[in-house]
């Protein structure tokens, strides 16, 4: 019987070593998977923060941390904007939103994912108000080139640079009231200059040259002055311009042969809402009309070389048909909305179709069924 019992005991004695010994893995397994859930692979992310970057009317570039640890190592990020998915996917702590809304307020979240879970992390921001903000032209491309455009700390256009490889560059420079004094223009196999001088405020002055010809503008008064045409190896061809102005604006055009006296163009503007919307030739009885949208005008009011102010590819038969005017510093007919229609004696001469940014400026401008686009961005300050 003894020998029974100490038997029994004995196998009491294994088993209970036995169920010490799986506690004890047991335990010890459960201290590694405790560690591995605070710092290997089978945990899910960490807990991170959300900065903004740079923060706009209409866009947010945001970053996050990325603490270290082998459960932060490859993780995909994704984004939403007020619980719509915008981005997934995502490799790199940063992303930035676009096509906001002005003065909006948004919830963003971004949330971390790896193989075992995910974190989330939410902010709440407001978009930028444009009020009291300056847009300016950056960049224009078409299908043929694209123009830098570069301003001073004032606004003024100071720069604009084609990249194209017979591109021209033209560089502007200014008085201390802000008046264009001088504008050069740089192209492949020539040049051209104009200079301006005020007096009180009014230009009074204007010496357009080139290799080939120049202009020489002698003012008698802002609305009267003789313009002396130059061309090498021609006869000159001299004239003598009358401007009348109604509320600022020219309202009439006429140029005169010096040496005839003869009235060879003589031109009656009309504007409505901001807008020239109507040009009349009393000497070849032609009618030009002009439609508008009730948007923001994109264009540059600074340059003056060609002799109605800077040429663009927006202004269409208004420019195609006055850029031989003498009028230095029409500066685009000042137009305060894009046009979208020219007539020709009633008939369809041109159209525009634009996408606009959503500040009410043009993106996109579609002349006549080019398919191509014409596309501009903006800065702001």
């Amino acid at each position: 019987m003894k020998r029974f019992f100490y038997i029994v005991d004995m196998k009491n004695i294994y088993y209970l070593l036995l169920i010490a010994i799986a506690f004890v893995c047991n335990l010890a397994c459960s201290n590694d998977d405790n560690a591995m859930g605070q710092n290997g692979e089978n945990s899910p992310p960490s807990e991170f923060t959300i900065d903004v970057d740079t923060l706009s009317f209409d866009m947010v570039t945001l970053s996050w941390t990325q603490p270290e640890g082998v459960n932060n190592e490859n993780l995909e990020y994704s984004v939403l904007l007020d619980n719509s998915l915008v981005a997934e996917n995502l490799s790199s702590p940063s992303h930035t939103l676009v096509d906001l809304n002005v003065a909006t307020g948004y919830q963003i979240q971004v949330i971390a994912e790896n193989s075992v879970g995910e974190v989330a992390k939410t902010i709440d921001l407001e978009t930028l108000d444009t009020l009291g903000l300056n847009f300016f032209v950056k960049k224009l491309i078409t299908s043929s080139v694209v123009f830098d455009y570069m301003y001073d700390d004032t606004g003024n256009l100071i720069k604009r640079e084609d990249s194209s490889e017979f591109g021209l560059d033209y560089e502007y420079r200014y008085n201390t009231n802000g008046d264009l004094i001088e504008e050069q223009l740089r192209e492949f196999n020539t040049g051209s200059s104009a200079d301006f001088t005020y007096e009180a405020g009014q230009l009074v002055d204007c010496r357009m040259i080139n290799y080939l010809d120049g202009y020489n503008f002698d003012f008698v008064s802002p609305d009267l002055y003789n313009v002396y045409y130059l061309p090498e190896g021609s006869n000159p061809e001299n004239s003598t311009i009358t401007l009348q102005r109604s509320e600022g604006k020219i309202g009439s055009y006429e140029r005169k042969d010096i040496s005839t006296d003869e009235i060879v163009e003589k031109l009656q503007f009309t504007y409505a809402d901001g807008n020239m919307t109507k040009i009349v030739d009393e000497i070849t009885n032609v009618e030009w009309t002009f439609e508008f949208d009730d948007k923001n005008y994109y264009g540059i009011q600074k340059g003056h070389l060609t002799k109605t102010g800077p040429s663009d590819n927006f202004s269409g038969g208004a420019n195609l048909y006055l850029q031989w005017l003498y009028i230095p510093g029409f500066n685009n007919f000042s137009n305060k909305n894009n046009m979208t229609r020219v007539f020709k004696n009633g008939n369809l001469f041109l159209k525009y179709e634009y996408e606009y940014y959503v500040f009410d400026y043009p993106s996109k401008v579609y002349v006549n069924d080019n398919p191509e686009p014409m596309v501009l961005t903006y800065g702001y300050r």
